[in-house]
């Protein structure tokens, strides 16, 4: 069976807090925070003890945390741009574990120019990967590496590994975007191969090959049966997120997730 959960990302940069009940006349269980303003607080303790509240009384889970990405890159080449970075998605780690969220999805780093502006910044994200993941690993949370779309850092499968196998961490792991690796020209069951226990959530959308639509499954060119054969090969047993850029109402997009869900489910069986 298929644990189901849905990113915030279909409500653009609103405020979550009153779309929960929403979510709950709607069915919505287990969401994918993005945490960060203006979709929450993380630096307003009343702001975040209301969301606690309110995620109860709703009966939502936070199935994954979103840290911090627009304008804050753990690759940037300015030390200060970087170690800001690396603040930035501390308190919003520290937010999340109030929460009580159990894994936390981190981007990389950003763009890079060329093969050496790369090099460069490869280095600073695994210097800022490292000290996340000295907090994270204490406060027993699992920290997912979320791979990007060129030409951004993140990009290559063989770097990731490489990162996982430097830090040696048991609670670091990947988050995998099928939109990004295949609007990069990737194969997802190739990553999928060789990134196996280690992916720890992933983001489930589609695209045609050509940029990162983030469409719902099955509306793009994505081969779902290769994505879902090649995943539960690897024993995967974690929630599969709906990462869907903007919806028009939250009724279609329950509407569409339900369907995507149910062709989801009965190529899993």
């Amino acid at each position: 069976m298929l644990f189901r959960s849905i990113s915030t990302t279909f409500i653009g940069y609103d405020d979550v807090i009153p779309y929960l009940p929403l979510f709950e006349q709607h069915g919505i269980q287990y969401l994918e925070l993005r945490g960060y303003p203006p979709r929450i607080d993380y630096n307003d303790q009343r702001y975040l003890d209301e969301l606690k509240t309110r995620l109860k009384q709703h009966k939502i889970v936070i199935s994954s945390y979103h840290l911090p990405f627009h304008d804050c890159y753990l690759s940037a080449l300015d030390e200060s741009e970087r170690q800001q970075a690396v603040a930035t998605m501390l308190a919003s780690i520290k937010a999340g574990a109030f929460l009580e969220v159990e894994c936390l999805v981190v981007h990389p780093g950003g763009l890079y120019k060329n093969k050496k502006d790369r090099e460069l910044k490869y280095s600073q994200s695994l210097k800022s990967i490292k000290e996340l993941y000295a907090v994270t690993e204490k406060m027993g949370l699992l920290l997912t590496l979320e791979n990007m779309f060129s030409p951004r850092i993140g990009q290559e499968v063989d770097w990731l590994i490489k990162v996982m196998d430097t830090i040696k961490g048991e609670l670091l792991g990947i988050c995998l975007d099928t939109s990004h690796v295949n609007c990069s020209g990737g194969d997802i069951s190739q990553w999928i191969d060789k990134l196996g226990d280690k992916i720890f959530n992933v983001h489930f959308s589609d695209n045609h090959g050509r940029k990162d639509e983030h469409l719902f499954p099955f509306w793009g060119g994505i081969d779902w049966n290769v994505v879902l054969k090649h995943l539960k090969m690897s024993g995967y047993n974690r929630p599969i997120t709906l990462e869907i850029h903007q919806c028009d109402a939250i009724e279609n997009m329950q509407n569409a997730a339900l369907d995507c869900y149910q062709r989801l489910q009965e190529i899993w069986e």
